[in-house]
């Protein structure tokens, strides 16, 4: 395990959530600032992810569900709160969406809503996960 590693990942989160907090309450995103945001959800999610990985990738094989696996064995070890993975798991698919399709076709109040969602989750995942390794 790689607190150093873990800490970097942590810092990363807070940036990408930090990039997108004044669109958050801005009334309307253009498609450019709506394809920005969903970027940047999905960037945060493979944040969360890379600790995740840090933290109990040896118990998951690489296949075709291994993102859900890994999920799920990050929720087995309480690395991640149950209350927050039905957000994590939501936010797994969206990054899914976001990658596989043009940003053009993704919508204002979906994104706008999982941008809500993965903020509500960031700071309580960083408190959880410092007492989890007791940094």
């Amino acid at each position: 395990m790689n607190h150093e590693a873990v800490a970097k990942e942590l810092a990363k989160i807070r940036t990408d959530a930090t990039a997108i907090l004044p669109l958050i309450d801005k009334p309307e995103w253009s498609q450019i600032e709506t394809a920005g945001v969903a970027a940047t959800i999905a960037a945060i999610y493979s944040g969360f992810e890379h600790i995740f990985v840090q933290l109990c990738a040896n118990k998951v094989r690489k296949n075709d569900h291994w993102h859900m696996e890994l999920l799920k064995s990050a929720v087995e070890e309480r690395i991640v709160p149950l209350e927050m993975q039905s957000v994590l798991k939501e936010m797994l698919a969206f990054r899914h969406i976001q990658r596989n399709y043009y940003g053009h076709e993704l919508r204002e109040p979906e994104v706008r809503k999982k941008a809500n969602e993965i903020m509500t989750i960031i700071e309580p995942f960083e408190k959880h996960i410092s007492e989890w390794l007791k940094i």
